[in-house]
């Protein structure tokens, strides 16, 4: 029952209109940088949150890119989040797939303190760090970004 509790807390912590969670991650040279490296500095941001193993995963990463590329303009960038356990996996899906823009890998605590249960996840990050929207789609963003 505390177990879950603390979940539950966790979760309510990361939703939207509470400050993103800052954590340390790796780029995929192995150099550890945390998220406030690339989120409230002035910019929307994008987080996709996926793994090399989740279909589901690979399947929208072209829908990311074009969103990426379609509303750059509008001031939004990109950030993956792995949580692959195994880092020569992400490694080979990286150069697999081929992905223009930045990429990092989270070990659990970002799991955990994001109530991370499924993937993937999309959520929008405001300029200053908010968390804008999440657990949504891509038509979702294309509806917020073309109004």
């Amino acid at each position: 029952m505390l177990k879950n509790n603390r979940f539950i807390t966790k979760l309510l912590s990361v939703q939207e209109g509470s400050n993103f969670v800052d954590s340390k991650v790796e780029l995929p040279d192995s150099t550890k940088v945390y998220l406030s490296d690339y989120i409230g500095k002035g910019h929307y941001v994008l987080v996709n949150i996926w793994a090399s193993w989740c279909g589901a995963c690979i399947a929208e990463l072209p829908e990311i890119r074009n969103a990426g590329e379609k509303y750059a303009s509008k001031n939004l960038k990109l950030l993956s989040i792995s949580i692959d356990r195994d880092r020569k996996n992400w490694e080979k899906a990286l150069k697999r797939l081929g992905l223009p823009w930045t990429q990092v890998l989270a070990d659990y605590s970002f799991v955990n303190s994001y109530g991370i249960n499924k993937i993937p996840v999309l959520m929008l990050i405001s300029p200053d760090g908010i968390i804008l929207k999440r657990n949504f789609s891509i038509e979702d963003l294309n509806r917020l970004f073309q109004n």
